[in-house]
């Protein structure tokens, strides 16, 4: 028999590129809404406590600690005006109500209807054994040590 020679199967090796790809440019870092003048990293900006995890205030952004973060003494910005109203002469139609809305509502006729109250539920009669075993138990542990499953026998 004739010797064949069989294809390798094996992947070809990859060929290396001559032109590497361009270095992209540097991003130039965006300024950050946070206050410029800050304390040392990881320390309260108004007790000077150092920080175990950073925490930044609600109010003014600055770090702090979590007593001092419910006592800003900060000015808070303040909001932007409130846009004028419009002049029109009708108003704008609302929506319609959706029927979930109406089953929440307080005001809705299924909350007022007359519904007749709960009846109370009846104590269980006192049993003999039940009165002997908590005059046996004043003294003791604290109970007589039955249970509902003794009723069953």
């Amino acid at each position: 028999m004739p010797h064949v020679a069989q294809r390798d199967l094996r992947p070809l090796p990859k060929r290396r590129r001559l032109n590497p790809a361009p270095i992209p440019p540097a991003t130039v870092p965006q300024p950050s809404p946070f206050p410029t003048k800050k304390p040392a990293a990881g320390a309260c900006a108004t007790c000077h406590r150092a920080l175990l995890a950073p925490l930044l205030c609600a109010r003014c952004a600055a770090p702090t600690c979590a007593v001092c973060s419910r006592t800003c003494s900060a000015h808070t910005t303040s909001p932007p005006p409130t846009p004028l109203l419009s002049w029109s002469p009708t108003p704008t139609p609302s929506p319609a109500h959706s029927p979930r809305r109406l089953a929440l509502a307080l005001n809705a006729a299924n909350t007022n209807a007359n519904v007749p109250p709960a009846p109370a539920k009846r104590k269980k009669p006192r049993d003999e054994d039940d009165a002997r075993c908590d005059v046996e138990g004043e003294g003791g542990e604290g109970g007589c040590g039955r249970t509902k499953h003794d009723d069953v026998l």
